[in-house]
């Protein structure tokens, strides 16, 4: 009779990569398993023998616990080998530290920002893509702290309020009180909107803090800031009066391509509504520039107002103003650019 020493040695014999006198097997040298398995068993059992055989990497603590209900669970099996294999009664001694996963989700604020915190979960990655890509206000993910960082705007708040109850999401005391305030002002009717006054533009209901915003970091509430202004609306989460849009159309010549980009985040233009110089200029006009293309085909070279997402460019880019020759963006770099861009235009056939 043999015994192991750790739980993974029993694992990895399970699996076929250790053999009965306890020699760990090669990669092109293991064998089947020398059980019957459950089939619902096969799959898991694999993956945990590769993750230590292969990868020389800990369970976690949930993987620790199952591995050991396994190692119990075919404890007779092993008993009952030509060459028998003893289960100790107590299974608790594992080769590699058990690593400690965090699974907590939580959403707080962040430096001005709202900060999104949750372990790997598809269902949730899509919400949060998805809400980048329809609601008010920029989406951000930070690869390194594995933290999704939404612009503060009445949208991305309502959203996070939302998910809370959908995904059981922790909200900090601080943005549990921010919703109760934005609920009491929609109760009141109190829209947040841009709004012409004698002497510029004012944010109707507004706080200190995006006036602040917009005077030290878009230049103002001045006429001569219009275009700015209202093109900043999408991404920071005001509204904008009706005379004050048809104005800024006014400025922009009427041109109903420019008008929708201009009035939103995303918006969808026919190629032949408009040109590559138009939009370079409205940039321009709006402080977008460097304009950030992503087209199919042979990578082009970088410009002072043009730089190209291709295959050179990494996951850590913010495009102030995106342009996509194609609506089909596949891929965790593509659709990162995507999340990360405040403004996006797609230009279609």
């Amino acid at each position: 009779m043999f015994k192991f020493t750790y739980v993974e040695d029993y694992i990895e014999f399970i699996a076929g990569w250790r053999d009965a006198n306890g020699k760990l097997l090669s990669l092109f040298s293991n064998v089947p398993s020398p059980l019957s398995l459950a089939r619902y068993d096969v799959q898991i059992v694999s993956s945990l023998g590769e993750q230590t055989a292969l990868n020389n990497k800990g369970y976690t603590d949930k993987q620790s616990l199952l591995a050991v209900k396994i190692v119990d669970k075919y404890r007779r099996q092993l008993s009952k080998l030509a060459d028998p294999i003893v289960v100790p009664e107590a299974i608790d001694q594992f080769r590699h530290p058990i690593r400690i996963v965090d699974r907590s989700k939580s959403a707080y604020s962040e430096n001005d920002l709202f900060a999104v915190k949750f372990p790997y979960d598809t269902k949730l990655i899509d919400a949060v893509k998805t809400q980048a890509k329809s609601g008010n206000g920029r989406i951000q993910f930070d690869h390194d702290k594995k933290i999704w960082y939404l612009a503060k705007t009445e949208s991305n708040l309502n959203w996070i309020m939302t998910m809370k109850e959908l995904h059981q999401i922790e909200v900090s005391e601080e943005l549990q009180g921010l919703y109760t305030q934005l609920l009491a002002v929609e109760t009141q009717d109190n829209k947040i909107y841009l709004n012409k006054i004698a002497t510029g533009y004012e944010i109707v209901n507004s706080d200190s803090n995006l006036v602040d915003y917009i005077e030290q970091s878009l230049g103002g509430l001045g006429d001569e800031n219009l275009l700015r202004l209202v093109d900043a609306a999408a991404t920071l989460g005001y509204d904008v009066s009706p005379d004050v849009r048809n104005q800024a159309c006014g400025l922009l010549g009427d041109n109903q391509a420019l008008c929708s980009i201009v009035n939103n985040r995303i918006s969808v233009v026919k190629k032949e509504a408009i040109s590559l110089e138009a939009i370079i200029e409205y940039a321009r006009l709006v402080d977008r520039l460097p304009l950030h293309i992503y087209t199919t085909g042979t990578p082009e070279v970088d410009t002072d107002d043009i730089k190209y997402l291709n295959r050179g460019k990494n996951y850590n880019v913010y495009p102030k103003l995106m342009v996509s020759y194609t609506a089909t963006l596949i891929g965790s770099k593509k659709e990162s650019w995507q999340t990360n861009a405040e403004k996006i235009i797609y230009l279609e056939q």
